[in-house]
C-alpha cells in the first residue's frame, strides 16, 4: 500500500512572499521607468527652448573671437 499525500489548500508562506516580492518590484520598475521618462521629456523640452539662445551666444562669441584676430 501507497500512502498519498493530501492536497493542500491556499497558499503557503513562502508562495505568499515570492508574490508580493515579484508584485513590489514590478512597481517598483514601472514606476521608476515613468520618472526616467518624464526626465527625459523635461530636459528635451528645455534645450528645445535654449537652443537658438544657444546658438545667437555662440555666434557672438565667435564673432567678438574673430574681429579680435
Amino acid at each position: 500500500m501507497t500512502r498519498r499525500r493530501g492536497t493542500s489548500t491556499g497558499f503557503v508562506l513562502a508562495e505568499a512572499l515570492v508574490a508580493l516580492t515579484v508584485a513590489a518590484m514590478t512597481i517598483a520598475l514601472l514606476t521608476s521607468a515613468t520618472w526616467g521618462l518624464n526626465a527625459a521629456a523635461e530636459r528635451r523640452a528645455a534645450a528645445t527652448q535654449t537652443s537658438a539662445v544657444d546658438w545667437l551666444a555662440a555666434r557672438r562669441a565667435l564673432g567678438n573671437w574673430a574681429a579680435a584676430v
